[in-house]
């Protein structure tokens, strides 16, 4: 009889380290599926840090691209006022040279002013 005990007590701790066994992979896994979704939680806040950065950097660069635009926009009216400049002084030689007649268009171009005269002297030289 004692033999009997002995070995059935053996055979309760063979079988309850199996059960040990077996419930310690259970939780390996399912301690694996928890990092698996930490580590899912995490990419998303990765993705959401990074989604905030490229929103900023956008943002700045939209900013950027307004001044560049308005700044286009006024070297654009400053150009189109020194192209008038530049047909002002081309009248201003064709008069000078005698082949429109001086007294039509030196009015036109204010010619007999003394700022004028000045410019044109300026040009010349």
């Amino acid at each position: 009889m004692p033999y009997l005990l002995l070995s059935v007590g053996i055979i309760l701790l063979i079988y309850g380290g199996y059960l040990l066994k077996k419930e310690n992979d259970v939780n390996r896994s399912f301690q694996e599926l928890l990092d698996e979704q930490n580590r899912d939680k995490g990419d998303y806040v990765k993705l959401l840090a990074a989604n905030l950065e490229v929103k900023t950097r956008l943002d700045s660069l939209e900013t950027r691209l307004e001044y560049i635009l308005d700044r286009l926009d006024q070297i654009h009216k400053s150009a189109s006022i020194d192209s008038d400049w530049d047909t002002a002084a081309n009248q201003a030689g064709t008069i000078e040279a005698g082949v429109l007649p001086e007294k039509i268009t030196k009015t036109s171009l204010n010619m007999g002013r003394g700022e004028v005269r000045f410019i044109q002297s300026l040009l010349k030289k």
